[in-house]
Formats: C-alpha cells, structure tokens, sequence
C-alpha cells in the first residue's frame, strides 16, 4: 500500500543535540535533547486497519522488548521498514500513547535506524506526568486567551487574582479525581426520583370563545388590533 506522509518536518537542532549526547553521554546533554523534544513534532509509523484507523507501529528488540518508533525526519528513515502511513504527532502525544498499560511497552526508540536513541519507559512516564501537570496550570496566555473569549478587561491586579481563583477549581477536580468511584453506578441525577408527568391529553377542549371574549375587538374567531402597515 503507498505510503501516506502527512507533511514535512525538519528538526535539525535537534538531531545535533541527539549526536552531541551520543558523542558523550551525560545528564546536561540529555536535558537538552529532552527540552528540544518537548515542543517537537515527530514522524511516526502507522499501519492502516481501516482508511481513518491509523495503528502506530513498534519495535521489538532482540530480548524482545517492544518500543515505540518515532523519527525526527524523513531523512531518518532511509534505512526503515516501509509502513502504510506515516503520522505527525507532537512529542507529549508521543509520551501519551507510549505510557498506555495495555501496550506494555518499554520505552521510546528515537531514530531507531541511525541514531537509535531510547527513552526507556520510566522516563517516559515522568515526561509524560510532568506535562499532564504542566497542562493544568493557568498560565498568562490561558489567561489571556479566557479575557478574549469573555470579552473581559482585567488589569494585571485582577488577571493575578482570576488566574489564582480558577487555579483553586483545577486543584480542586484535582481532588475529587483521588476519590475510588469504582463501585458507585453511574446515574444521570443526584436524586433517585423519577419524573411524574400526566398523559398528554387536552381536558380543557376549546374556549376559543371564552379568551376572546377579553378582547377589546374580535372578528371571525380571532383578535382584532389595530392596522400597522400603511
């Protein structure tokens, strides 16, 4: 099947930081290879099970440890296996798909046919609740972006001062996702009543008469008003 590109990406500082760490492996180079993957778009290797059902693929190593694949180009992929579709994912949804339980995978495989550089799962996992955390705070552009939408004028005293308050409303969802629901059913209403409607059936009939009877003019069953048009 051809292969499906879903556009064009160059990440070449990033490529050199990922040789610069190669050439001498130390914590200082890692944190900048991991700053420049953060805000990165990669290509990803998918199988199709239908048309818009794209399957990232994985790769398994010789001990058999699965990883997920990703490229920081397609220069990067000269040597790799040909795939159905080729998808462009940002790095955090990367890190997303790569900590799912049911895919026990163990890690990330970067450049896997030139570089090869992997990130085993546990920091992945710490990658990936760090910007779950990073998502729930309000920032300044959050803030600027909810006085667009609602049309507020705020002086810098009172952006402070929201941005704290609606702070406190995600600390505190936070807190209610700590509690175990597991065995609490769902249900649609806080109560347990159900509605009580009577049948819809007209029992007043017709007193079409009656209400007109209120009226200051009527002609031939219906209200008479003034003429507004000229």
């Amino acid at each position: 099947m051809e292969e499906k590109t879903t556009m064009e990406i160059t990440n070449d500082r990033l490529e050199e930081a990922i040789k610069d760490y190669a050439a001498g492996r130390t914590k200082e180079k890692l944190t900048a290879v991991l700053n420049l993957l953060r805000p990165t778009k990669l290509l990803v290797p998918a199988m199709l099970k239908a048309p818009d059902q794209p399957t990232p693929c994985f790769l398994k190593s010789g001990t058999g440890e699965q990883y997920f694949v990703v490229y920081t180009s397609k220069e990067q992929m000269a040597n790799a296996p040909k795939s159905q579709a080729l998808l462009s994912m940002p790095f955090p949804a990367c890190n997303s798909v790569a900590v799912k339980p049911e895919l026990n995978l163990s890690g990330m495989v970067i450049n896997p046919f030139t570089d090869n550089l992997v990130l085993k799962i546990e920091l992945i996992q710490k990658l990936h609740e760090a910007d779950e955390k990073m998502a729930k705070q309000i920032d300044d552009e959050t803030m600027e972006n909810v006085c667009i939408l609602a049309k507020l004028s705020l002086t810098e005293e009172e952006k402070e001062k929201a941005k704290k308050d609606m702070q406190e409303m995600l600390d505190y969802v936070d807190k209610l996702d700590e509690l175990d629901t597991s065995s609490v059913e769902p249900m649609s209403h806080i109560f347990g009543d159900q509605n009580v409607f009577r049948e819809d059936e007209v029992t007043n009939g017709d007193n079409s008469e009656a209400m007109l009877a209120n009226a200051p003019k009527a002609k031939e069953g219906q209200y008479q008003v003034p003429k507004t048009i000229g």
